[in-house]
């Protein structure tokens, strides 16, 4: 159980950590400003909103770990009110991404042939929608860790529960 719970929340914080990077790379291939019109101001809005949701989510997973969740025996409240923020915070983050990655994808393949071969020239790539499909796989890995660290935390819960039960049993055996 302690490997899974070690693995679980180091996991989470390599995805986590990746996902802030995404964040701060997010626009740069097409930072060329104004030329872009209503796409670089919307993928600018959008970047600066998933840069702070990913920079609270990596400071809750920093937390997580300060609260020992990765190797603690047993849950006090801090670590619950740590998960609780953790899950929070990556739920909404993918929900940012889900919600917003299509419509800039679409803005972005709508762009003047002119401008997506400028994009190729200057950042010496292909015209591709990779940092948008990839936005949708972070997304996606981070609902499937919420699940797996909500479920860890239940079951956690569960045997934690059980050991004390019996601890008080004994307890009460031994009067």
């Amino acid at each position: 159980m302690r490997l899974m719970q070690k693995l679980l929340f180091i996991t989470t914080l390599i995805i986590i950590s990746a996902f802030f990077i995404y964040t701060l790379s997010f626009s740069t291939g097409w930072a060329l400003g104004e030329w872009f019109g209503d796409f670089f101001t919307e993928a600018q809005v959008f970047n600066k909103l998933i840069f702070k949701w990913s920079l609270w989510t990596i400071i809750m997973a920093a937390l997580s770990l300060l609260f020992a969740n990765h190797t603690g025996r047993r849950y006090y409240v801090q670590n619950y009110v740590a998960v609780i923020g953790l899950v929070f915070l990556m739920i909404r983050s993918g929900l940012l991404l889900m919600d917003n990655l299509p419509g800039l994808k679409t803005m972005y393949e709508e762009l003047p042939e002119a401008l997506l071969t400028l994009i190729v020239a200057l950042n010496y790539s292909s015209v591709s929608t990779f940092v948008f499909d990839l936005g949708i796989v972070f997304a996606y890995l981070l609902f499937v860790l919420s699940g797996l660290i909500v479920a860890f935390t239940i079951i956690k819960t569960i045997v934690q529960i059980k050991a004390n039960q019996k601890k008080k049993i004994r307890r009460e055996a031994k009067l």
